[in-house]
């Protein structure tokens, strides 16, 4: 799975549309995110988790929130009742195929009288496909299961929090 682009529309402080190139160059295969805090760092790892994993997302600012209130808070304050949208295309080689598949995961969520109505539609190539809509949840943890994905998707308040412990464990074969 090679992650191509993230397009966030009205998510957190991120008003209006933006397009940010996930594709790694073949000798720098690492994406990094750099800023300052508060610069919405943390918002783009939460982006993806919630457009991956929809309601199971574990994002960093949900604590205990229903799933309908954590929309709710995600949307950017000044877009003024527009939808707020999610969207993940990734490249994935399907059965050892010769050329790979892009895949695109949408979510929009926007306000039907008082309730937080959540659309998931997934492309696979650019035809909608709503088989992989309604097992969605399944096939994404076929590809990357929920409970590894923080291996995959981390930020560096995570790495920075493992460092600083001070009852970090023995190294193995102490």
């Amino acid at each position: 799975m090679i992650f191509q682009d993230l397009i966030l529309q009205n998510f957190g402080p991120y008003k209006g549309r933006h397009c940010i190139n996930l594709l790694p160059d073949a000798d720098r295969p690492i994406v990094l995110f750099g800023g300052l805090n508060g610069g919405g760092k943390t918002t783009l790892m939460d982006a993806l988790r919630l457009v991956l994993y929809g309601q199971r997302a574990q994002c960093s600012t949900r604590n205990n929130l229903a799933y309908a209130d954590f929309l709710n808070q995600c949307r950017n304050r000044h877009a003024n009742g527009t939808p707020t949208q999610l969207e993940l295309s990734f490249l994935l080689t399907l059965n050892n195929a010769a050329q790979p598949t892009e895949f695109r995961i949408r979510r929009t969520w926007d306000t039907l009288g008082k309730k937080e109505r959540d659309t998931l539609e997934v492309f696979e190539d650019t035809e909608l496909k709503p088989d992989l809509v309604n097992g969605w949840d399944g096939e994404i943890e076929t590809l990357l299961p929920l409970g590894i994905s923080n291996l995959f998707l981390f930020d560096g308040e995570q790495v920075k929090e493992l460092a600083e412990r001070d009852n970090l464990s023995p190294s193995c074969g102490q």
